[in-house]
C-alpha cells in the first residue's frame, strides 16, 4: 500500500470566503485566486504543536522566574500553511509576479523557501486573504480548526 497525503483539487478562496469575494471584486473563473492544499502529515501537527507548546522558562538572580508560552495564533497559522500549501494561482506582487514559488517533490508540492522567508510573505498580505487561506487549510485539516472543534463539542 502506497500511504501519500490527500492533495485538495483548487480551493477558489472566493466560495468559501464572502469577504474575500468582495476584495477579489468580478472576475473570469481563469483569474480568480485560488489554493492547493495538502492534509497535513503526522509530522506537520507534530511541527505546528511544538510551535504552540514552545515555552521559554527564565530565572532571575532574585531566585524568581517567569515562565512565557508562544501564543502567537498568527505563527501558528502561518506553520499550518507553510506545512500544507501546495500552490497559490493568480495571486501576484505589484510587479506581476507570483507571490509564492513552489517546488515540486515526490508526491507533491511545497512552498519554495524556509518557513522565515514564507512569513516575510505572509506577513504582508491583508487579513481577509490570510483568513481565507486558513479556511482553505482548515477544510482538509479540520484537527487545526478551532471552531469545529468547539461547536462539535457542544452537540
Amino acid at each position: 500500500m502506497k500511504i501519500t497525503p490527500i492533495i485538495s483539487e483548487p480551493i477558489y478562496l472566493r466560495d468559501i470566503s464572502d469577504t474575500f469575494k468582495e476584495l477579489e471584486g468580478d472576475c473570469e473563473r481563469d483569474d480568480q485566486v485560488f489554493v492547493i492544499i495538502r492534509q497535513g502529515t503526522q509530522a506537520d501537527i507534530q511541527r505546528v504543536s511544538l510551535l504552540v507548546s514552545e515555552r521559554k522558562v527564565e530565572h532571575a538572580k532574585d531566585g524568581t522566574r517567569s515562565e512565557t508560552f508562544n501564543d502567537d495564533l498568527g505563527d501558528v497559522r502561518a506553520m499550518q500553511l507553510y506545512s500544507t500549501l501546495c500552490d497559490v494561482g493568480n495571486m501576484t506582487d505589484k510587479t506581476g509576479a507570483p507571490m509564492f514559488r513552489f517546488k515540486q517533490g515526490k508526491e507533491y508540492a511545497k512552498f519554495a523557501g524556509s518557513f522565515s522567508e514564507f512569513k516575510r510573505i505572509y506577513g504582508t498580505l491583508p487579513g481577509v486573504v490570510i483568513g481565507a487561506f486558513n479556511l482553505a487549510v482548515w477544510e482538509g485539516n479540520p484537527q487545526w480548526d478551532m471552531r469545529r472543534l468547539v461547536t462539535e463539542g457542544e452537540e
